[in-house]
């Protein structure tokens, strides 16, 4: 068989997940309980104005849903994104989540060289070319990407400064040419993660999420019947808030 699949993302992946992870819960051990630093009543209403965030992102290839992992490219972001908190929703008997409601204008660029493609990603004449030099199909990528993506995030307070997020989101995105030939401009984009949040004098946010974009999935769905794929990255990021 000409092509083969990786086995799942590179090695230096691995240590930099370990180090998020280390930066995101040492809060968990060393910040006090909400309501063991404030007076405030646990089911207190939630009353935060809306704010912006300005953010940005890196994230090497990762596999999770997709047929194999496109190695070889890289995926960076810068984002803008308006936050409302929507209220609380009940977690535990003494604790609740902050509900919030997140609308982010995401523009990506994507680029690396010799990705490596399924047979049914090109063409009959490129397959056959790479057939013939023993090797798997590649192609180099160069694109730009913007997208439109809601979010709805759940947030669980550590302390008065530090608050745990989870949140997913699921948009649409449009590319300024096809990853593939005979692909699509147009993808579906989902994200999904965790973060911190941390209320100092200039707020800000830090965060780790898988990020899949796709133009549907298999052929077999009817979504399209262009080529299809589905990157997908680990995503880290950093973002400055401006409350409104």
């Amino acid at each position: 068989m000409v092509c083969r699949k990786s086995s799942g993302p590179p090695h230096w992946n691995a240590g930099l997940l370990k180090l998020f992870l280390v930066l995101v819960f040492c809060p968990l051990v060393f910040c006090r309980p909400a309501e063991a630093e404030t007076n405030s009543p646990v089911n207190e209403p939630v009353t935060n104005p809306g704010s912006l965030l300005v953010s940005s992102g890196y994230g090497p290839p990762f596999h999770m849903w997709s047929e194999r992992l496109y190695s070889n490219f890289e995926l960076a972001t810068l984002s803008l994104t308006y936050e409302k908190e929507s209220g609380l929703w009940p977690f535990t008997k003494n604790k609740e989540l902050v509900k919030s409601f997140l609308l982010e204008l995401q523009l990506s660029r994507i680029w690396g060289k010799g990705i490596e493609l399924e047979q049914d990603q090109v063409s009959q004449e490129t397959w056959d070319k790479a057939v013939q030099e023993g090797r798997s199909p590649t192609v180099d990528w160069d694109h730009y990407q913007i997208a439109l993506v809601p979010y709805y995030r759940f947030y669980y307070p550590l302390g008065q400064k530090v608050r745990l997020y989870f949140e997913a989101g699921f948009g649409l995105a449009l590319l300024n040419k096809p990853l593939i030939e005979d692909g699509t401009i147009w993808n579906f984009l989902i994200n999904g993660g965790f973060g911190l949040d941390f209320k100092f004098k200039r707020p800000f946010t830090i965060s780790l999420k898988l990020q899949h974009f796709s133009n549907g999935g298999d052929a077999q769905l009817g979504i399209t019947d262009k080529r299809v794929i589905g990157p997908e990255n680990l995503m880290f990021g950093f973002g400055m808030r401006f409350p409104l």
